[in-house]
């Protein structure tokens, strides 16, 4: 019986508890809805606001528009919040979506659901930036391998939301989209906090002028007052007020008592005095700047009324202007007395933050690929007006860029970051350190590009150009070596191929060439090889290429020098291998080229070939050779000396 007894009761036990849980689950639901912050409040009330304003404004929402707080007409609460806060308003396939952020010190909207398991987003999903800063994307980090990451989105110099997406890819097939918001502000984003300096005591701040000066019987209205707390948050419905009402139907001076008391039971008092006369002008005193960073800042003091006499600025010189103008150069609170015709002195106070004197931060770095990148990270606190690069000497001209390019090989790089204040940091972007190679490489590639016009810099011509020069000095100029090593730069060492060009098209001037070429160096200027003039695309011939070889080599080549028939045995580096004209020729050969290597079984010809329609390197088997003597024929051309001769494959 006992046991039955106990056995019942943990049955009712457990029927009880089952029944509580759903109603304790209920009834904090209810709590979670019912119990909303301010800042959720808020927010419900920016969404309002913001269908309203699209309403009125006609705004027609395409993709997405962001609506800043300033304009949303929101009364009260927002003191520490960044002015960057607003609406951002989305319209996918006609469907229309608010999303409220509010950034506080400490809350801030969620508005973005980023828990991927593919990709987790560096910084944070939500950020602030001034208009006129470079936005610099923080990346992210793959959480998953083997997975493709584009990054899509465009950050402008307006003001305004934009978003970043991170599109997932795995195997062809999209995953996901991760999203990044980035405002845009033209006001400073920071969140005011310069008065509520305090961390262990209420913070209160006067609204409005702490002296005032009221004529008699005239009423009082009170300027309002903010107060805040560090761990408590708002205080401001907590502060007490003496006395509440103020009489003003007696001269004299009397003080308003404000006092806020936060948990820990730390109090803050501060006063506001206000001076009651027989009479006062009724004058209205405004003072204003531009609000643009700066490193000097101008006031403007305009006064409207009758009775005016004076303005005295903040440092006690005088002016007797109804609109006049104080400049400034440190950001601070400054104080102006306009003094009526009655003597009465009415105190009007400005806080100026404007004034930059911080140094934008700025880093760069290079990277080469197939140009040359320059990097920049640049920061400031009000903006960025400009990147200027200083490159190889020269500067090039201010860019609102994070980014360079350029196929330059860079012997120095600098950037100058001028922020909207004008303030100037330079810092030397380290190079890059650049394999040294002894000469250059030898490629056998006849499947290379073709030279397209003015593919190169300046510099980088007048780079390769010492690399054949050098190459040529080392093998021996003047030499048999020196014009092999010259052939062999332009055929293999140069990184595209020569287009052919007809021996019957002339030469227009020095710089120009179609077919023969009567200089030293590379010919790869705005209107050299690959370029088309008169519509004829610039190269070379086959004697324009024996030509240039020989030219570069400090030589010059004989035309009149006879060739013979083939003998394999008396072959050399540097002989000249031509194919003589059949029929109906004006020239007596047709193809010439340089012997610029010899193996066992075959001799390797550089020529500009007509049929490749290029400068190559044409392959000749000795054993056919005799076969095909007819056309085919060798000058043994004589150098005063062979030089240093190597393989061709060195």
């Amino acid at each position: 019986m006992k046991k039955l007894l106990e056995d019942e009761s943990k049955s009712r036990l457990f029927k009880t508890v089952v029944m509580i849980i759903p109603i304790l689950m209920l009834l904090i639901v209810i709590f979670l809805i019912y119990n909303r912050t301010d800042y959720e409040k808020i927010e419900r009330q920016m969404t309002k606001n913001a269908k309203r304003y699209v309403k009125e404004n006609s705004i027609i929402v395409t993709n997405q528009e962001y609506i800043f707080i300033r304009d949303l007409d929101i009364p009260s609460g927002l003191d520490f919040c960044s002015k960057a806060s607003g609406v951002v308003i989305t319209n996918m396939g006609g469907i229309i979506k608010y999303y409220p952020y509010l950034k506080c010190t400490d809350y801030e909207s969620k508005i973005l659901n980023n828990n991927d398991r593919y990709i987790k987003l560096n910084g944070p999903e939500v950020v602030l930036i001034n208009k006129g800063t470079l936005y610099s994307d923080q990346g992210y980090t793959k959480k998953v391998k083997d997975i493709k990451v584009d990054t899509v989105g465009e950050v402008l110099n307006e003001p305004g939301a934009y978003t970043i997406n991170y599109v997932v890819t795995k195997n062809g097939k999209q995953k996901t989209i991760v999203k990044r918001i980035v405002i845009v502000s033209d006001v400073d984003t920071a969140i005011t906090t310069a008065e509520f300096d305090k961390m262990n005591e209420p913070n209160l701040v006067l609204k409005g002028e702490k002296e005032m000066v009221l004529a008699l019987n005239s009423k009082y209205e009170e300027p309002g007052y903010v107060a805040y707390d560090y761990s408590d948050g708002y205080l401001t419905k907590k502060v007490s007020v003496e006395p509440k009402k103020l009489a003003t139907d007696k001269e004299g001076t009397y003080k308003i008592v404000y006092t806020v008391e936060n948990s820990k039971g730390k109090k803050t008092s501060v006063e506001r005095t206000i001076k009651i006369v027989k009479k006062v002008a009724k004058l209205t005193v405004e003072l204003a700047t531009d609000g643009s960073a700066t490193n000097e800042s101008v006031i403007e003091a305009r006064v409207y009324g009758n009775g005016f006499e004076k303005i005295i600025f903040p440092d006690g010189t005088e002016s007797s202007e109804n609109i006049a103008t104080y400049s400034v150069k440190e950001n601070g609170v400054y104080t102006f007395k306009v003094v009526d015709k009655y003597k009465n002195t009415i105190i009007k106070s400005i806080r100026i933050d404007n004034i930059d004197k911080e140094l934008p931060k700025a880093t760069c770095t290079i990277e080469v690929e197939d140009e040359t990148i320059i990097r920049v990270v640049a920061s400031d606190n009000k903006g960025i007006l400009g990147v200027n690069y200083t490159i190889n000497g020269y500067d090039t001209d201010f860019l609102a860029t994070t980014t360079y390019r350029t196929k330059e090989k860079l012997t120095s790089a600098s950037v100058a970051v001028k922020d909207v204040a004008g303030n100037i940091t330079s810092t030397t972007c380290p190079l890059p350190t650049y394999e040294e190679v002894d000469g250059y490489s030898f490629k056998y590639d006849n499947a290379k590009k073709e030279v397209s016009c003015n593919t190169h810099t300046d510099n980088e011509i007048k780079e390769l150009g010492k690399t054949l020069a050098d190459a040529v000095k080392k093998s021996g100029k003047g030499t048999r070596a020196g014009v092999v090593e010259a052939a062999r730069f332009l055929v293999g060492g140069f990184e595209y191929k020569v287009p052919y060009a007809s021996s019957k098209n002339e030469v227009i001037d020095p710089d120009q060439v179609l077919g023969v070429y009567n200089k030293t160096g590379l010919n790869l200027g705005k209107s050299g090889w690959g370029c088309m003039v008169n519509g004829w695309k610039q190269g070379l011939n086959s004697l324009g290429f024996v030509k240039w070889a020989f030219i570069n080599a400090g030589l010059t080549f004989d035309e009149k020098v006879e060739a013979s028939d083939i003998d394999v045995s008396k072959l050399k580096l540097g002989d000249i291998f031509v194919t003589e004209c059949s029929e109906n020729c004006t020239e007596k050969y047709t193809d010439m080229g340089i012997i610029i290597g010899i193996d066992s079984d075959k001799i390797y010809v550089a020529e500009e070939s007509a049929s490749d329609q290029a400068l190559v390197i044409t392959e000749v088997n000795k054993k056919e050779m005799p076969k095909n003597g007819k056309l085919s024929k060798i000058i043994y051309y004589k150098y005063k000396s062979d030089g240093n001769l190597t393989d061709m494959w060195k």
